[in-house]
């Protein structure tokens, strides 16, 4: 290693150790970036001096002349972080071009042995503007350039072109960052509140205030946010939102890549529980200090969100065919709006009436949801000056019923409550929703904010109105959508309280109600949506609804066919807003397999779509071909099969499957394998003579953990009585395409060597995968056991709430093997913030645990084999 190196490699360490001193003293996030900026500065400069006297033989002033060295992204800004990478460019004169190639390979390789992560390119001027216009990435790194050594000249040159090159096409250059950025939003999480956010590309991250800086150069040549605000390109109240979001992120991602001495840009929620410790948060009543740290980075973030948006709405904003065309085919309303064919606008009156008066605000976003419009963006930017500018903002009668009107519809309702959420505006309407603002839900569950989660969960309900199925045509048989589209608004807002925050959350929504000023029916609908939202989904997910008595108990809680309906749509919705994926065909049967057996209990109607849901298309296809053929000990055979069964299973599986389950006998097993194409899960189909506390539950559990298989659910079923048939629906992270049937053969032959080898037993696996372990909160919950002798007319239910291990179910199931428990059906997965695993279960005679010492002995059994697995 050359002296110099090992001399600017000690320098860095020393330097980089100097700056971590100043961060833990309290150093701003942007005087340690430009602490490190600096200190690269000074390591590159005697690099390049070195560099520049070996190839130049001591007279290096003819050739810095005729370069420059250019930093340039995040290096170039002067917010380099303590280990990311740096990105700098070589200019050349043309003329120098043979000369510099020796220089540029010296001084980039002692650069990288010297210890940091390198960006390096050499361009003439004319290469570095060309190359910048054809590839946006190059572009936006380039304009967040800056001198550091050679020819002041040649630089000031590229700028200048640059500069010259993005004012003869900012529309275009607009655009394309745009869509780069959503691209990278997409990747990255494309919501400010995403609950483990990467603080540099998540929406609202550090790359959006970049964002608004290559807008800047783009638009006015500009890219100092300071600058931008001075000369009106900014408004004060964004510019003062991103400089102090800007502050925060930086000294959050300086502080996780000192923690990591590496780099780090995704905030986990491990980072979270040390950095909420570190920097002195404390818990509040039903708040977390994690909790009120991640509310303070959301807050941040949404402003920063919000900021971006709106600059890059102003700089796309220009004279379009569409404003030529407006007046010719708009039409007024009312004297204050401007409807036209794309947007809707205000006239000169409008324009008065709308600023800082909400209920002008209101009355537009009613109309723009009507007549399902876009409010153009002069009108919105006129709007958000003025309500952000407003020191109070006035919620009269008219104005509560504005918004009641609006809430009505559903064309653009979403967009609308994350413009009023974005205004603080939704707040001062609905109270409560001021708790909720950035209120981080700290579970492995929920991917959002309770405020984000809330509004996703209104715009989920809203997409149904373009669906051609069950959630399609129920949503839109609801006459009124008002009463649901406030509940699925208010469902959460009892949360970050000590008390159920579906009890609180009742409390809050009568409340919400008495300001509306809803009647007294539209007040009961609400409060008993918000109350019970949960218990659509804890029946569907944790109990039999094929069993009467948990049927008829629902149907006669719920009441009337018009709340089955809001109720129905409120929980798939409050499911899908939970996070991407989240909600599946498989999650919306279980759900509309209770909505269905309800609405006929409420109604004794059978309709056409419980008909359909009941048979099953497949099913009916597969009934249909076997009665063409005159199969009809098949087709009795087939009508005992679940309706699912024939969403997973190929007519020839089901043939076979068909052929072989009436022949089975003690020593006989059927097991078969299926990938379900709907969200790549598996199914495993076990099928054996049935033989009473044979302990075959327990053995497949624990082979199919033992291959590391996320156990979904379970669906037991008899057949012809005497076959008992076990379906598990499990998640593979192991397979791969190249390995599907091989791994299918494998884990089938696990599950065959448990049930036939009396001494089989699991063997399970520790992995370390790329997912964080649990946070310390999640660890603190306890292990909770219920037992339910009234929801279930022939089993006792049990409930096991805990967290999820590493042969969890295994051990469940062979403890209440060992306990005498025979196990008629099961439910498994984690639907909610925890695990549930709920068990159907009887005893020797196949008739319900009553015996009280019994039951605190199963109860006390499970616990002490649960927390000692």
């Amino acid at each position: 290693m050359l002296p110099i190196v090992e001399e600017v490699r000690e320098k860095l360490k020393q330097g980089r150790e100097s700056i971590r001193i100043d961060h833990e003293n309290g150093a701003s996030g942007i005087d340690v970036t430009s602490s490190f900026a600096d200190l690269a500065d000074s390591i590159l400069l005697d690099l390049a001096h070195e560099s520049l006297d070996v190839v130049t033989d001591g007279d290096r002033d003819a050739l810095e002349k005729k370069i420059a060295l250019v930093p340039h992204g995040g290096y170039g800004r002067r917010d380099l972080a303590p280990y990311s990478d740096i990105d700098l460019m070589l200019l050349y004169r043309q003329d120098v071009k043979n000369e510099i190639e020796p220089f540029a390979r010296r001084l980039s390789q002692n650069i990288v042995d010297a210890g940091f992560n390198l960006g390096f390119s050499t361009r003439t001027p004319a290469e570095a503007v060309s190359m910048s216009l054809k590839d946006i990435r190059i572009y936006t790194s380039l304009v967040e350039s800056r001198y550091l050594a050679g020819s002041v000249g040649l630089y000031t040159k590229f700028l200048s072109r640059l500069a010259r090159q993005a004012q003869r096409r900012p529309h275009g250059l607009v655009r394309s960052i745009e869509n780069s950025r959503i691209d990278e939003r997409f990747s990255h999480g494309d919501t400010a509140f995403y609950l483990r956010p990467n603080v540099k590309k998540t929406r609202g991250g550090l790359r959006d205030i970049q964002l608004v800086r290559w807008i800047g150069f783009t638009k006015f040549g500009q890219s100092d946010l300071e600058t931008l605000f001075e000369g009106g390109a900014l408004h004060e109240h964004d510019f003062q939102n991103l400089y102090s979001a800007y502050q925060f992120l930086l000294r959050l991602r300086n502080e996780m890549h000192f923690s990591a001495g590496k780099p780090r840009d995704v905030l986990g929620m491990n980072e979270q529980v040390r950095i909420a410790e570190l920097w002195g948060y404390k818990s509040s009543k039903g708040v977390l200090p994690v909790e009120q740290f991640m509310r303070d980075y959301f807050d941040h973030t949404s402003q920063v969100g919000y900021a971006a948006d709106y600059v890059v709405a102003s700089a796309k904003s220009r004279f379009h065919i569409t404003d030529w065309i407006t007046p010719f085919f708009a039409h007024q309303q009312e004297g204050y709006f401007l409807v036209g064919p794309i947007h809707i606008s205000t006239t000169r009156k409008g324009l008065e009436y709308v600023q800082g008066n909400l209920e002008g605000v209101l009355h537009l976003m009613s109309l723009a949801n009507l007549h399902n419009k876009r409010i153009d963006h002069a009108t919105w930017k006129s709007i958000r000056e003025s309500m952000t500018s407003a020191e109070s903002v006035e919620v009269t009668s008219t104005a509560a019923w504005r918004f009641c009107s609006f809430m009505s519809d559903s064309n653009r309702l979403g967009d609308l409550l994350r413009r009023l959420h974005e205004m603080r505006v939704l707040e001062k309407i609905v109270p409560c929703y001021q708790h909720i603002r950035c209120l981080v839900q700290f579970n492995e569950y929920h991917k959002y904010t309770v405020d984000e989660h809330s509004i996703r969960a209104v715009e989920a309900a809203t997409r149904y109105a373009d669906r051609d199925d069950i959630l399609g045509r129920c949503y839109n048989s609801i006459q009124d959508k008002k009463v649901l589209h406030l509940a699925l608004l208010l469902h959460d807002v009892g949360k970050g309280y000590e008390e159920d925050h579906s009890i609180v959350g009742a409390r809050l929504a009568e409340d919400t109600a008495k300001l509306l000023n809803l009647t007294r029916r539209e007040r009961e609908d609400l409060v008993f949506l918000v109350r019970h939202h949960l218990m659509m989904s804890h029946l569907s997910f944790r109990r039999d609804v094929s069993d009467l008595p948990v049927v008829a108990s629902f149907a006669a809680d719920v009441g009337s066919v018009d709340m089955l309906k809001m109720l129905f749509v409120l929980t798939c919705a409050d499911l899908e807003a939970v996070g991407p994926d989240t909600f599946n065909e498989w999650k919306q049967n279980l759900v509309s397999r209770l909505y269905f057996y309800s609405l006929r209990q409420l109604s004794g109607a059978t309709d056409r779509d419980l008909a359909e849901f009941e048979v099953g298309e497949e099913k009916k296809r597969y009934l249909e071909k076997l009665q063409q053929v005159n199969a009809t000990a098949k087709v009795e055979l087939a009508r005992q099969l679940p309706a699912d069964f024939f969403d997973v299973w190929s007519p020839d599986q089901t043939a076979e499957f068909l052929e072989r389950l009436p022949r089975l006998t003690e020593q006989d097993l059927i097991i078969k394998a299926a990938q379900i194409p709907e969200d790549s899960s598996f199914e495993y189909l076990v099928a054996k003579l049935d033989q009473p506390y044979s302990a075959v539950f327990h053995k497949i559990t624990g082979a199919l953990t033992s291959q590391l298989l996320q156990i979904l659910s379970v669906d037991i079923f008899r057949f012809q009585q005497s076959k008992i048939v076990y379906r598990f629906r499990v998640a593979d992270k192991e397979v791969t395409e190249q390995t599907l049937q091989f791994r299918l053969d494998n884990v089938c032959s696990e599950i065959s060597t448990a049930l036939t080898e009396a001494d089989s037993k699991p063997k399970f696996r520790k992995v370390w995968g790329a997912k964080e372990g649990p946070s310390t909160e999640e660890s603190t919950l306890p292990t909770r056991i219920r037992v339910d002798n009234n929801s279930a007319a022939r089993s006792t239910i049990i409930d096991v709430f805990t967290h999820d291990k590493t042969g969890l179910l295994y051990t469940i199931t062979q403890t209440l093997h060992d306990l005498g428990l025979q196990i008629s059906a099961a439910k498994v997965g984690t639907y909610l913030d925890q695990v549930v695993d709920v068990f159907y279960v009887n005893d020797v005679n196949g008739k319900k645990i009553r015996d009280l010492k019994r039951i605190h002995k199963i109860k006390s059994t499970l616990l002490d084999q649960i927390q000692s697995s």
